[in-house]
């Protein structure tokens, strides 16, 4: 798997809405150069931060390594 995807990509692999991918970004959830960066006005996202951030927790679940639903 490629280490950047495109927003739709990103949308495909984890089921997030555009809207709450822009959410994201906006509210610094999602940080710029970590978790994202802009490339010729482009938005590309970095899998293996979004991975982490998944398996670290978010604001609104709990989703540990060999806990709960597996994501494939």
């Amino acid at each position: 798997m490629n280490k950047f995807v495109t927003t739709k990509k990103l949308m495909d692999l984890y089921g997030f809405s555009r809207d709450n991918i822009a959410r994201k970004r906006k509210n610094n959830i999602w940080i710029e150069g970590v978790h994202f960066c802009r490339r010729e006005r482009r938005l590309f996202f970095n899998v293996s931060a979004i991975d982490k951030w998944i398996e670290e927790g978010n604001e609104n679940a709990e989703c540990k390594i060999g806990h709960g639903p597996q994501i494939v």
